[in-house]
């Protein structure tokens, strides 16, 4: 009989989001969004008809999550009115006196979400006509297969031969790393799974968890990604933002239909100017394509070439109102400022004030100095827009 269920992983709730600003409510705008998400999921539950809910590790961003986040978090599953069931991973490992034992958390999921499920030890979950076989991660760290168990044919109960047959499992497989926190962080080489030595007849599907980006293994084995983007893009393979609606049975290859659900748009930008004229093409680009929307968008932008002393200070105000409207703002600034002739000409033969004319005869001076070029520059457009004013 086929199951229709969801794989998601990978929700890092309570994110602190460091790199964000503090100024206005940006860093609790993506901190929200994180748990925004979840009513999507919710959404995607009844148009999928899902039975239950896999959540492959990482359900928090650390092991001392705040109670608001606790209660939160348990507060949108209890509305699903399906049963979830959760594995720990490395953000948010199991084991002695971990935070699944916490009173707190006990006491909220009773009330809040009953129907959810934290699997803790490497034993089966009978759920119907379906068979779940957890690998919960029950320290940050382990050098060891997590699967290796799997490999026993006695793990399979004769009575239960005829039930679709799901591994649950955070960590790394094939040269997929540990997702770090941040997009500028190596990724980590423990917490492995070695999904070659998993026999693909035993199995009908593997709900991985760790990477960020919606992967397939193997036609049964895929990483479902996290459902809210928290990363610049890292090439075109990398698709995070997204959860997997899989129909699966025993014996059957499963049916995966991969669903977006990211809220937040985190967008990467280059460009080399060449006249003075793209930094009002750029505004279009940047202002009006992505920005429409203050509370959703997180941008890195990387400038390259040169402007005039004007051109320069649009830019300068350009880039203020990008940073004011956007959540993030990830900036590599490498023009550089070349005053046009008439520039250079309004400033150093000014009549009527002297002492700008001589202070910019100075600067142009100093421009063509390798130590003094950037600072001469910059005073420059400064000394121009004072003049202009």
């Amino acid at each position: 009989m086929a199951t229709r269920f969801i794989h998601t992983a990978d929700w890092q709730l309570g994110k602190p989001y460091e790199r964000i600003s503090t100024e206005g409510d940006k860093k609790s705008q993506a901190s929200q969004a994180r748990f925004n998400v979840l009513e999507k999921i919710g959404e995607r539950i009844k148009a999928h008809q899902a039975e239950f809910v896999l959540v492959a590790g990482d359900l928090f961003d650390s092991t001392t999550p705040s109670n608001p986040n606790i209660s939160k978090a348990f507060d949108y599953m209890g509305k699903w009115k399906v049963p979830v069931f959760i594995i720990p991973g490395n953000h948010d490992h199991g084991g002695p006196a971990s935070l699944w034992e916490n009173n707190f958390l006990q006491g909220e999921m009773k009330r809040l979400a009953p129907l959810v499920k934290i699997i803790l030890s490497r034993d089966l979950v009978i759920h119907g006509d379906v068979v779940i076989y957890p690998c919960p991660l029950l320290r940050r760290s382990d050098t060891s297969d997590l699967t290796a168990w799997l490999r026993d044919p006695s793990v399979h109960p004769t009575e239960h031969s005829s039930k679709t047959r799901i591994i649950l499992a955070h960590g790394t497989v094939q040269g997929f790393g540990s997702s770090s926190d941040e997009e500028d962080d190596a990724p980590g080489e423990s917490n492995l799974i070695d999904v070659k030595r998993i026999a693909a007849d035993d199995f009908d599907y593997i709900a991985l968890g760790d990477w960020h980006g919606t992967t397939d293994v193997t036609d049964k084995a895929w990483y479902s990604g996290t459902p809210e983007i928290d990363r610049f893009p890292k090439g075109e393979n990398n698709d995070p933002g997204n959860i997997l609606e899989v129909v699966a049975s025993r014996g059957e290859k499963p049916f995966i239909n991969k669903t977006r659900t990211t809220i937040l748009n985190w967008v990467s930008f280059e460009h080399q100017f060449t006249h003075d004229e793209e930094v009002a093409q750029l505004e279009s680009k940047i202002v009006d394509k992505h920005l429409a929307s203050t509370d959703k968008v997180l941008i890195k932008i990387h400038l390259k070439g040169s402007l005039g002393i004007s051109a320069s200070d649009e830019l300068e105000k350009l880039i203020e109102r990008i940073e004011a409207r956007s959540i993030r703002l990830k900036l590599k600034n490498e023009t550089t400022i070349a005053p046009t002739d008439e520039e250079i000409s309004k400033l150093c033969n000014d009549t009527q004030n002297p002492l700008i004319a001589a202070v910019a005869q100075k600067l142009v001076q100093l421009v063509n100095n390798p130590a003094e070029s950037s600072r001469a520059r910059i005073a420059l457009r400064e000394l121009y827009s004072t003049y202009q004013s």
